[in-house]
Order: structure tokens, then C-alpha cells, then sequence
């Protein structure tokens, strides 16, 4: 009886034994898990597209900017072609204040001119103040140049009404007709502006 117990107490040591060496010898893998595709009534978030009707949100932040960006491009190009035109605008206006200021100021100093002219014209004992008189007119002439202007009117050329005004008409066999026979008083011009017309007396 008690041998029987013995062998019954060997063999569960035993089995006991090999249990624990086929634990050892390691751990059950789990069996793989299939992949489940998520069912075709269901397509997954990735297969939604974008509605057609309602634009991303990149889309929808750009869009004003480059509207608001062409608007301030547009203005800054009218804004520019407005001051290209006022100042080609101002600057033809300056010059035509220029010129007006300029023709002003030469009507001004003619009657000086006239003056000394007939100044050098009259007989005089005095040669210093015939000498004085004469460098005076040139001085005045030089500074007439300067300013762009230029007389014109002489004996002997042919009459122009557009520049000379005729104060009298003689019958002059020594001379042709149409003629300036005798200047009174000489015409100036600045360029093409006639600043005064010449004083003449024309033969017939």
C-alpha cells in the first residue's frame, strides 16, 4: 500500500515536471487576425472627395488675397499715370509761364532800347558821352540776346504783315513795290512769339 502511494507521488511529480518544461519552452502565439476591409456601403474617410460645391480652405483664403492684391495693382498704376500726366502737365505750364514772364519783361525794357537808340542817333560835341551812350545800347542788346531775343525789320527787305505794321504807303519809283523804305522802330521776337511788331513805312 504504501509502495503504490510512492509511485503515485513519483508519476504526478513527473507529469508535474513536464508541464512545466513545455511552459518553458514558450509562450503560444496567438493565430494571426485576418484583416476585415471596412464594409463597401462604408467607404472609409479617405475615400470622400471634396464637395465640388464648397472649395478647400487654402482655396478659400487665396482667392481675396489675389482679388485685393490686383485691386491695389490697379491703383497703383492709375496713380501713376495721373501724376505722369500732372507733371508733364505742370512742366508745359511752367514754360508757358516762363515764356509769358520773359516776353513781359522784354515789352518792358524796349522803350529803354528806343531811347538809346535815338540817344546815339543825335550829333554830340562830346565823344566820351557818345561813347558811353553807344557801349550802354550793346550792353542792353547783349542781354536781350541772352533772353533768346532777336530784332528784326530793316530798310530794303520785304514787307511781312504778320511781323511789321505799315504807319504810311509812298509812291517810290527806287524801290519795288511792297517794299520797307524807312524802319521807325525796330520789331523783337522770342523764337516764334513776335514780342513787338516793327514800325515801317512800305513803298507802293
Amino acid at each position: 500500500m504504501s509502495r503504490k502511494k510512492n509511485d503515485l507521488s513519483g508519476a504526478t511529480r513527473h507529469s508535474f515536471q513536464e508541464k512545466n518544461e513545455n511552459a518553458g519552452d514558450g509562450v503560444r502565439a496567438d493565430p494571426p487576425q485576418e484583416d476585415h476591409p471596412a464594409p463597401s456601403g462604408h467607404p472609409s474617410q479617405d475615400d470622400h472627395p471634396a464637395p465640388s460645391g464648397h472649395p478647400s480652405q487654402e482655396g478659400n483664403g487665396t482667392a481675396p488675397v489675389l482679388a485685393e492684391l490686383e485691386e491695389w495693382k490697379d491703383r497703383a498704376q492709375r496713380t501713376q499715370a495721373e501724376y505722369e500726366n500732372f507733371r508733364r502737365r505742370t512742366a508745359a505750364e511752367r514754360q508757358s509761364l516762363l515764356a509769358a514772364v520773359r516776353a513781359d519783361t522784354v515789352a518792358a525794357l524796349l522803350p529803354v532800347y528806343d531811347n538809346l537808340l535815338r540817344a546815339t542817333q543825335q550829333p554830340t560835341e562830346d565823344a566820351a558821352y557818345a561813347k558811353g551812350v553807344e557801349l550802354t545800347l550793346q550792353q542792353l542788346l547783349a542781354i536781350l540776346a541772352e533772353l533768346g531775343v532777336t530784332p528784326f525789320g530793316t530798310a530794303g527787305e520785304a514787307f511781312d504783315p504778320n511781323v511789321c505794321d505799315a504807319v504810311a504807303h509812298v509812291e517810290d519809283e527806287n524801290h519795288p513795290a511792297n517794299t520797307v523804305i524807312e524802319v521807325f522802330s525796330q520789331g523783337f521776337r522770342i523764337n516764334d512769339k513776335v514780342i513787338r511788331h516793327a514800325m515801317v513805312r512800305v513803298a507802293n
